[in-house]
């Protein structure tokens, strides 16, 4: 029974040193937690403050990229939310009797943020933006590009504007440059119409296959070839001379002979060589084909004297550089210039001006000179005469005769 009691109580001593150890570890485990909690609370503080200022840096740059993009006219997503956008153009097309550009969906949103043209103002610290939408025809119009080529003769038709818009039984020349949205949508503004049908514009004429009147033209000058690039993969080519284009499609080489004017259309697997010009793209098509020929003219076309270089000038500004060649060519109204071709009233002059020095140099010296001489050589009938002095003296050529 006694060593019952004392192992009892030694359990006991050993229950009680474990419980102090558990107190302790239960203590230690309790500051821990308290520490985890203490800094995971501070880390949670902090991140909610980097949210903030991050939210309010966001909202900054917000206000400030929205009147940045505002001077520039463009539309961006920190002047109206997208969303709000869309539902706004759709109750807009329910409202108007137009049609608009595009559909309004999220789809489209960046063909209407080129289209869309941003305006702003502030009164008394408040930003207000105007959104110009555009209201488009329910049909769609060709706009082409107008291009000067030279014939055979070097001679060179200059259109009044190289952009034409072109509807079935009208045209209009724009008056401000058109938006590109897309590769075939632009959208042009304040057109002024006009009717193909009987018109006396150059263009709608040529268009219509007639006699064009009312042309501007001029002479051109150019020795080497001429390649202009039109679009990403596409070049208008002129070729005076005979040429050998040589055209590489992977392994297989081509060589043809070529002259005239081509417009070349080419693929990113192909390239064409002319001369040292290489030409190379990363499109996916090949096309080659000459354009087609504008109608001949029968009359005589008045063609301005100015004579224009074509080399390093675009075909599609040719208005404006035949503009400054004129503008050189007129002379200051300051300078005195002399022409080389003398007028009529010059000519009488020059005549007036010899006939009085002829005039003044048979009364002054060819006329005294004449009698001068036919007094020291006297006539038969003269000797005679001197025998019979008179009473009479006259002065004759510087000497005395009588009479």
């Amino acid at each position: 029974m006694q060593d019952f009691m004392k192992e009892y109580e030694n359990n006991l001593k050993h229950i009680k040193t474990n419980q102090e150890s558990i107190a302790i570890a239960i203590n230690r485990y309790s500051k821990q937690k308290t520490d985890i909690e203490t800094n995971y609370l501070t880390e949670s503080i902090f991140n909610e403050i980097e949210i903030s200022c991050q939210q309010l840096y966001d909202r900054l740059e917000t206000l400030e990229n929205a009147p940045t993009f505002s001077h520039l006219s463009k539309m961006h997503p920190s002047i109206v939310d997208p969303i709000f956008l869309i539902e706004e153009l759709n109750i807009i097309q329910n409202e108007i009797n137009g049609k608009l550009p595009f559909d309004p969906n999220l789809n489209s949103i960046h063909f209407w943020e080129k289209a869309i043209i941003v305006k702003a103002f502030s009164t008394n610290g408040t930003l207000t933006f105007i959104l110009v939408i555009p209201i488009v025809a329910e049909q769609s119009y060709n706009l082409l590009h107008l291009y000067s080529i030279p014939n055979n003769n070097d001679t060179i038709l200059i259109p009044k504007n190289p952009i034409l818009i072109l509807g079935n039984d009208e045209f209009a020349y724009p008056h401000e440059p058109c938006t590109d949205i897309a590769k075939d949508n632009v959208i042009c503004k304040h057109l002024e119409w006009q009717t193909i049908l009987h018109s006396t514009d150059c263009i709608a004429q040529l268009i219509q296959h007639q006699e064009p009147h009312n042309c501007t033209y001029t002479t051109a000058s150019y020795d080497n070839n001429i390649v202009q690039q039109i679009k990403e993969n596409s070049w208008i080519v002129i070729m005076k001379q005979e040429e050998v284009v040589k055209t590489i499609c992977n392994n297989d080489v081509q060589y043809q002979r070529n002259k005239g004017v081509f417009l070349i259309t080419i693929d990113n697997n192909c390239k064409v060589q002319i001369r040292d010009r290489v030409l190379m793209t990363h499109k996916r098509y090949i096309h080659q084909r000459e354009t087609i020929p504008l109608p001949r003219s029968n009359h005589n076309r008045k063609i301005s004297p100015t004579k224009i270089e074509l080399e390093n000038v675009n075909l599609d500004t040719l208005k404006d550089v035949l503009k400054q060649a004129k503008e050189i060519q007129v002379p200051d109204e300051d300078l005195n210039l002399i022409s080389t071709t003398p007028s009529w009233p010059s000519v009488l002059l020059y005549i007036i001006i010899l006939a009085a020095a002829g005039t003044a140099a048979y009364k002054f010296w060819w006329k005294p000179r004449s009698a001068q001489t036919s007094a020291q050589q006297p006539e038969p009938e003269e000797i005679q005469l001197q025998q019979q002095p008179s009473a009479r003296l006259h002065l004759k050529g510087g000497g005395v005769m009588s009479l």
